[in-house]
């Protein structure tokens, strides 16, 4: 696995796409506070290899204080194919989260109508549909539960700003260190336990069904958290 810098990882690449695990604290794009990009990264390893200008095409974000898995394109016609596939939500994005509370059930579907707050960055999910408000649906499933904390992996099946944050807020499950969203204090060394596992796409040029996944960083509750997720033998797809 080839290191972009000390935390940002290669996992896949091809002529077409470049897959990368983003660690907690590194905006995918550039943002206000004008720190370098993990787009950056991406580029100025393609012009290494390449050496002079290489295309970089963005895909799909994932938040700031959030870690995974994140693709790029790496052609404009791929760009373009990724783009619409996941416009039309032909990608499977898998999440794991790890929060102060539970869902009711062990396994079940949120929706909610999500509106964003631009001057603040921040979403507000409603049980109902108002002016503004954009449909957000999700699946989870519990993985397992710590003394203090429950494990959940999430199927985000609609892509809303802030979606899995402020619809888990909504049910009182706040994820850890997530102050933004109601969790009562920081994580040492910054970012959220929200984790985008894995992604499933097809392939912009082949259609072969592609699988990226990253293994979230490693601490007490994450490597619990895998240790839990691996060991069970009944797991079922989606």
């Amino acid at each position: 696995m080839q290191l972009l810098n000390r935390n940002v990882q290669v996992l896949y690449e091809d002529e077409a796409v470049l897959a990368v695990r983003k660690p907690c604290g590194i905006g995918v794009q550039h943002d206000r506070s004008d720190d370098i990009s993990l787009m950056d990264y991406a580029a100025d390893y393609l012009r290494s290899k390449k050496r002079g200008n290489a295309y970089i095409g963005l895909v799909h974000r994932i938040d700031k204080p959030a870690s995974g898995v994140v693709i790029f394109g790496k052609t404009s016609e791929s760009t373009a194919r990724l783009n619409a596939g996941f416009g039309q939500a032909a990608f499977e994005k898998t999440y794991w989260a790890v929060l102060d509370g539970s869902p009711e059930e062990e396994e079940g579907i949120l929706t909610h109508y999500c509106k964003k707050d631009g001057k603040n960055n921040k979403s507000y999910a409603f049980d109902y549909p108002g002016k503004g408000r954009k449909k957000a649906v999700l699946r989870f499933r519990r993985v397992g539960l710590s003394d203090r904390y429950t494990f959940l992996e999430i199927l985000l099946v609609t892509g809303r700003h802030h979606q899995i944050r402020c619809q888990l807020a909504r049910i009182n499950c706040h994820i850890k260190g997530d102050v933004k969203y109601g969790f009562p204090r920081t994580i040492p060394g910054g970012g959220i336990a929200l984790h985008a596992y894995a992604l499933g796409f097809p392939h912009p040029v082949t259609g072969e069904w592609l699988f990226i996944h990253a293994e979230p960083p490693s601490a007490t509750l994450w490597d619990l958290f895998k240790q839990v997720y691996h060991a069970k033998k009944d797991k079922q797809p989606w």
